[in-house]
């Protein structure tokens, strides 16, 4: 509930966007983010959502995973994401 509605107004993600990634099984790269150290574990999610390549950053509190922000890849990213792709 935190961040409801941010992402769309920062990032234009919608928050129907964000929960149609976490809930996918066909994530193409994932990692762990180090830096900036913010005192609790933080993932990163490299995936497509319609025509779009999104990165998800999250956490995982409990038994759920809380995105803590949702934007555009980075060109990196989408360089990763593309060799993850080609690999596959």
């Amino acid at each position: 509930e935190g961040n409801r509605g941010k992402n769309e107004r920062k990032h234009g993600v919608s928050d129907a966007e964000i929960e149609q990634l976490v809930a996918r099984n066909d994530l193409a790269f994932a990692g762990r983010i180090v830096e900036p150290d913010r005192g609790e574990w933080r993932g990163l999610i490299l995936a497509e959502c319609g025509r779009r390549l999104l990165a998800l950053i999250f956490t995982i509190r409990g038994a759920s995973i809380r995105p803590i922000c949702c934007r555009s890849m980075r060109s990196d990213e989408r360089r990763k994401y593309a060799a993850s792709k080609a690999q596959a």
